[in-house]
């Protein structure tokens, strides 16, 4: 705890656990595919459709499960350099909730004014960056004092006064 602050979030490759999930993406993609290869999972039919069906449908899964991890990892180092260099703005002040997100969603996210900067949280955003909306146990709820770091309108770390 520094000046009074605790860190409640703060941004990595795991966050939120979207990289894992892109990886778990990509283990499905690949492991389909290696056993479509081996033979475990061919089709009873050994028409030609079949066979473009699946060479497809591997080449568009590991394909965009290949860039979902490609960009997880680029965005990690992107958003952790930022922190670690101080290449990102921070606002700090009390937080005024302008609009809430309903727990089911189906709605814009929380929008919250920290100082003279206004954010929007969402969070049902995959994403590495801050999503935890107040009906989801987020911690930017209304007069609470807070500092965030941010890059780009995305909430890189969130403290909290104590």
């Amino acid at each position: 705890m520094l000046n009074g602050y605790r860190t409640v979030f703060e941004t990595s490759l795991f966050s939120n656990w979207t990289s894992l999930i892109s990886l778990a993406f990509l283990g499905i993609g690949l492991g389909v595919t290696f056993g479509w290869i081996t033979g475990r999972f061919r089709p009873k039919e050994k028409g030609g459709c079949a066979l473009a069906f699946m060479a497809l449908w591997s080449l568009a899964w590991v394909g965009a499960s290949t860039w979902w991890v490609g960009s997880n990892l680029k965005t990690a180092w992107v958003y952790t350099s930022a922190l670690r260099n101080g290449r990102c703005g921070i606002a700090e002040g009390v937080v005024r909730v302008l609009r809430q997100q309903p727990a089911g969603g189906h709605a814009a996210g929380d929008r919250v004014r920290i100082g003279d900067r206004e954010f929007e949280v969402n969070y049902y955003r995959s994403t590495l960056a801050y999503n935890q909306t107040i009906a989801h146990g987020g911690a930017l709820t209304d007069g609470t004092r807070a500092r965030v770091h941010y890059l780009d309108g995305a909430i890189l770390k969130v403290e909290i006064f104590r």
